[in-house]
């Protein structure tokens, strides 16, 4: 029974769910304001298993955003320490990630969303985690393989 269920759990993550084509690329999405108020988080999924899934990313115990595959989007943070959480739904069978983070009024940070999943055998590990990178680093990505998705909730 176990061996199908991971059977199955592998069929979904290669099912490929991805940001819908008719959402805007990177370079015709919105763009945010930059201001003294607020800071600007961007987030990606470039690929994250299991594909099948959406993974979310919540601020303070709020869903911020949930992003299938190649997708994009930003929120606005209140400056200061936040408690932040990456994953996916529960029947997915990963991981969450609670992790802090600081951010400053004025500027703009970015998160990419990881997920791997690794079956050997009858052994199986599923890794999630949340990539901190430079905004003109995971700019280049963002333009290279996502599509906009408009965040759930403003900060």
């Amino acid at each position: 029974m176990r061996q199908v269920a991971i059977y199955l759990l592998i069929c979904a993550s290669l099912a490929g769910c991805v940001t819908s084509k008719k959402a805007p690329a990177y370079l015709a999405a919105p763009v945010p304001e930059i201001s003294s108020a607020s800071a600007v988080l961007y987030i990606y999924r470039e690929h994250a298993e299991p594909t099948a899934w959406s993974s979310y990313l919540q601020i303070d115990g709020r869903e911020v955003a949930s992003l299938n595959q190649q997708g994009f989007t930003w929120v606005y943070v209140t400056p200061g320490s936040h408690k932040m959480k990456y994953g996916f739904p529960a029947l997915a069978g990963m991981p969450s990630v609670p992790f802090s983070h600081s951010f400053e009024a004025g500027k703009v940070y970015a998160f990419q969303m990881v997920g791997e999943i690794n079956v050997s055998g009858s052994a199986y590990e599923a890794v999630s985690a949340v990539r901190p990178l430079e905004f003109e680093e995971a700019q280049k990505k963002m333009q290279q393989c996502c599509r906009f998705v408009a965040a759930r909730v403003k900060q």
